[in-house]
């Protein structure tokens, strides 16, 4: 898989570019929304943070090129994170 990852030098924070291709091979289901994906250092304590503060949030998952969980907001707007 292949993605384009921008974000100014130093900046802890990425904004990450999948093809639409990619991510109806991964997750079909999130693609007929605008989907945001965040990126995170610490996944799995990322995860935990959000959990622990009531987020409605997904366990992560294993991927070959890394980690990822899902989100949704207080609306049910989906969000990815990855690490």
């Amino acid at each position: 898989m292949t993605w384009l990852e921008v974000a100014p030098v130093g900046a802890a924070t990425t904004i990450v570019v999948y093809s639409k291709a990619a991510m109806m091979a991964q997750k079909p289901e999130l693609v007929a929304h605008p989907s945001v994906i965040f990126s995170a250092d610490n996944i799995d304590q990322f995860n935990a943070d959000i959990k622990a503060k009531g987020v409605d949030c997904d366990p992560v998952e294993t991927m070959p090129w890394g980690k990822m969980f899902g989100f949704r907001d207080q609306d049910g707007n989906p969000y990815m994170v990855r690490g």
